[in-house]
């Protein structure tokens, strides 16, 4: 008998990875069935003309949390690298490069090289309209970038989904 995988949420973000002006989607999936303690699962969609093809996965990704995906403004290939926070929190934050290699995105970022510096580009599936409903009313910490070299982390007081 097969066990059950629950689907208990996600949170999404559309993005063109390929520059072909189709937003493709990452889509960090939420609960215990797609996870662990080394973090979730990440799906990673091709935007197609007649909706998603699937691309790839990605493990240990320690989102929702503030900085933990980061889409670069850098690429391989044509196709935009991905962020990925690896450890530490706040300014102490380290990210590894995920790079598309002409048929995928590696798929765990805990054994790539981590960067010397903070990634340049968009941070996603953190912050916005879709993860600002997911999140719990209470206190949530933000982590980014001022310019290009001063990191800063505030704390904002919110109510869910506002």
């Amino acid at each position: 008998m097969q066990a059950e995988i629950r689907f208990e949420g996600f949170e999404g973000e559309l993005v063109d990875l390929n520059g072909d002006g189709a937003r493709g989607a990452l889509v960090l999936m939420l609960g215990r069935h797609w996870g662990g303690t080394g973090g979730q699962s990440m799906l990673l969609f091709l935007g197609m003309k007649n909706g998603f093809g699937y691309l790839g996965r990605m493990t240990c990704i320690t989102a929702p949390m503030e900085g933990s995906v980061c889409v670069m403004d850098s690429k391989t290939g044509g196709w935009r690298d991905l962020a990925v926070r690896v450890r530490g929190r706040g300014a102490q934050q380290k990210y590894a490069a995920m790079k598309f290699d002409g048929a995928r995105y590696p798929l765990n970022p805990t054994v790539q090289s981590v960067m010397a510096d903070w990634p340049d580009g968009e941070f996603v599936l953190v912050s916005g309209d879709g993860s600002a409903k997911a999140l719990a009313a209470g206190r949530t910490y933000f982590t980014g970038l001022l310019g290009k070299a001063t990191r800063l982390q505030m704390g904002l007081e919110h109510q869910r989904g506002r």
